[in-house]
């Protein structure tokens, strides 16, 4: 049983409520997605605020329940949200996959990588930065 990324990446100020069944198919999802990002086990353990031997379960399959806190499920939506942008700016899987680790000297960004703002583990960086994403698809 899959979730679809629309159950994700919708308005967070809605409530989301999830079995602990469906919180590690959403923790499976968003680990996949940082993992084709090329982000380290540590990096998403730090993203997504569960450890890194969570991560390698959600990644491998085993993990069958966990309960999450809101945050972390809304982590998981700004990722799914996110990854859907960029499906919609790039059709170059290079760029899909790459540019969350590109340096951006966008004044947003000001040389950073995205994954760089979002790994600072604040959650309005995180917010933001998910929303400068977004806004590039009407630019």
């Amino acid at each position: 049983m899959d979730l679809s990324p629309a159950e994700f990446a919708r308005d967070a100020s809605k409530p989301l409520v999830l079995s602990e069944t469906k919180m590690a198919l959403a923790l499976r999802l968003g680990a996949r997605i940082l993992a084709s990002w090329q982000i380290t086990t540590e990096e998403s353990a730090t993203i997504l605020m569960v450890s890194s031997s969570i991560i390698l379960e959600a990644l491998d399959g085993s993990l069958a329940r966990i309960e999450l806190e809101s945050e972390q499920v809304q982590r998981i939506a700004l990722l799914v949200d996110i990854d859907l942008c960029l499906r919609a700016l790039f059709s170059n899987p290079e760029n899909i996959l790459g540019f969350m680790r590109m340096e951006n000297n966008n004044p947003f960004f000001d040389g950073c990588s995205p994954i760089e703002r979002i790994l600072t583990g604040d959650l309005d960086t995180f917010c933001k930065t998910a929303t400068h994403i977004r806004s590039l698809l009407t630019s």
